[in-house]
């Protein structure tokens, strides 16, 4: 049989049927069987004419079948043979001798990319998800992010307002009490040296520090020198000297 593409493919097939008419099936036609049997090979060379090889051998053999068995009974029901088709069976359907290796390789290519096909998609149903997830997880988390930052930020403004608001009403109390706050943090990270009324001119010849080392005059350096490398020396631990009787207004100042 040809197919649509100029093919020829080799063909056999079983057609079941039934008498629903005895009166008809055997006085209205001479030979039901032979009639039977040329109108099925019209019927099936029709739909084989209508689809290609590919879809002959592979793809669409339920659908010959099917679309046999109805034109077979419509032209049947024509005759008004009084038989109903109840199926139409594809026993065996093969390209040429000649060329059936060939399609067979094309039959094998093609199963391989319908598995190839079905992998890809079973992957991509496996990692769709999971991207999805991923990516609801760093929106939540960058969302989450976001609003805290905007809760801080407000916070300040509002502890910033609620300061403005306190200096407004008592300046004095408000800046020794910002004051302290400050020595709070900055006086635990530094040396801190306090002395006694009187002392402070003695100051610039004390070696205060304790990174201070005590040399005579003749032997204690002018300055130090950077290292061969070019990175200058370490610098010493920052000194604050508060006078004894030095009051918190006049260190703020």
């Amino acid at each position: 049989m040809q197919t649509q593409d100029n093919a020829i493919v080799r063909l056999s097939f079983v057609v079941q049927y039934r008498f629903r008419d005895a009166f008809l099936s055997r006085y209205s036609l001479q030979d039901p069987e032979a009639i039977l049997r040329d109108a099925a090979q019209a019927s099936i060379r029709e739909v084989v004419g209508r689809m290609t090889i590919e879809d002959v051998l592979s793809e669409r053999r339920d659908d010959v079948a099917s679309e046999t068995a109805q034109i077979l009974q419509q032209t049947i029901d024509a005759y008004d043979a009084g038989v109903y088709i109840t199926e139409v069976q594809l026993q065996e359907v093969q390209p040429p001798e000649e060329v059936r290796q060939a399609f067979d390789d094309v039959v094998a290519a093609s199963q391989d990319a319908n598995r190839a096909v079905n992998e890809a998609e079973g992957y991509s149903n496996e990692l769709l998800p999971k991207a999805r997830g991923q990516a609801a997880e760093i929106v939540a988390a960058a969302s989450g992010y976001r609003d805290a930052k905007i809760a801080e930020a407000q916070g300040e403004a509002e502890r910033f307002l609620a300061i403005e608001r306190e200096y407004r009403r008592a300046p004095a109390i408000t800046r020794r009490r910002i004051y302290l706050e400050t020595m709070e943090v900055v006086l635990p990270n530094v040396e801190t040296v306090v002395v006694e009324a009187g002392t402070a001119q003695v100051l610039p010849f004390l070696p205060i520090g304790r990174n201070a080392v005590s040399l005579p005059a003749q032997k204690r350096p002018a300055a130090a020198l950077p290292e061969r490398s070019g990175r200058p020396p370490a610098p010493s631990p920052a000194t604050i000297v508060i006078p004894a009787d030095t009051t918190a207004g006049e260190a703020a100042r």
